[in-house]
């Protein structure tokens, strides 16, 4: 999840969408938190152009905070969770 002006910066240019890092709607912290709902429709739409692997590697390579998230059919081969023992 890209939080800081320059995470946003990063991913717009490294999404193949660089003309979203220029937009002064999503420019700093105050227009991007006016212009939430329509930022966040593109975000959901600029995810679901890669797969979860292509993101985590694109995102650590920005150094963008990320992380895979689980739905509940996978959750029972979780890696961390298996170490962890959650049966307990």
């Amino acid at each position: 999840m890209p939080y800081t002006d320059r995470h946003w910066h990063d991913f717009f240019e490294n999404c193949g969408r660089p003309e979203l890092a220029q937009d002064p709607r999503f420019a700093g912290i105050a227009t991007r938190t006016e212009n939430s709902s329509e930022l966040y429709q593109l975000l959901a739409a600029i995810m679901r152009t890669r797969t979860t692997a292509e993101w985590i590697k694109l995102l650590d390579r920005i150094e963008v905070p990320n992380g895979p998230v689980a739905s509940l059919e996978t959750l029972i081969d979780d890696p961390h969770l298996a170490a962890v023992d959650s049966s307990r």
